[in-house]
């Protein structure tokens, strides 16, 4: 993982976390290589970015073949997070550039779509998920 990836992820679930304090049933959903799971939770040690109330899908369970076998925390918490949201589908892409980078599009029950992705070569896959976006990031 390079840093500029996911070192600004600390800053938002710290503040995340400072303004659900006493909100016992709160959570956040964070998408994510398995690698940044341990590395958030490595870093939660040292300090407290409320950690425990993350629900976190790792990217690698939402790539379109691996939907109906993948990790089962991972699409309990994509289901919770779709029920919550009005969120119709959610679907992740291997991108070009170090391993385990991906885009993700999400699209709601509003009509809207967003699709992101960091740094990538260009990717088939990334425009076939990013057909007919309302944002394109």
């Amino acid at each position: 993982m390079h840093a500029d990836h996911h070192l600004g992820i600390v800053r938002v679930l710290k503040k995340w976390n400072e303004i659900h304090k006493g909100v016992d049933d709160a959570t956040i959903s964070v998408f994510g290589p398995s690698r940044l799971r341990k590395w958030l939770d490595e870093y939660s040690d040292v300090e407290d970015i409320g950690f425990s109330k993350v629900k976190f899908i790792d990217n690698k369970d939402l790539l379109f073949w691996k939907q109906q076998k993948g990790n089962n925390t991972s699409l309990d918490s994509l289901q919770y997070l779709k029920n919550s949201m009005g969120i119709n589908k959610v679907e992740t892409v291997a991108v070009i550039h170090c391993p385990n980078s991906f885009g993700i599009s999400i699209e709601h029950s509003d009509g809207w779509k967003i699709v992101y992705s960091g740094d990538t070569r260009p990717c088939d896959d990334l425009v076939r998920v990013g057909k007919d976006a309302t944002l394109l990031i």
